[in-house]
């Protein structure tokens, strides 16, 4: 499972997970941490490329080829 707590889980580009973007306006950060800067923020249903995880926190995979965090309960899973 993805989302297990207290586990580093990296997968390889042909495994990254896209998710969506739940709230109206999320931030992604620099760190898997509320208080790491803001790197950008993302409006509902962007979808994000998932490439790793770090308890409740993912990493992701950003355009601009810089990696950013966000909090698991701000995304779902795209089937």
């Amino acid at each position: 499972d993805l989302l297990t707590p207290g586990i580093r889980v990296s997968f390889p580009e042909s495994r990254a997970e896209t998710y969506v973007s739940l709230p109206s306006l999320s931030k992604i950060r620099s760190g898997p941490d509320l208080s790491a800067p803001v790197l950008q923020r993302i409006s509902q249903g962007t979808r994000v490329q998932v490439v790793a995880q770090v308890e409740d926190w993912l990493q992701l995979e950003l355009k601009e080829g810089i990696n950013g965090w966000i909090h698991h309960s701000l995304l779902r899973q795209e089937k």
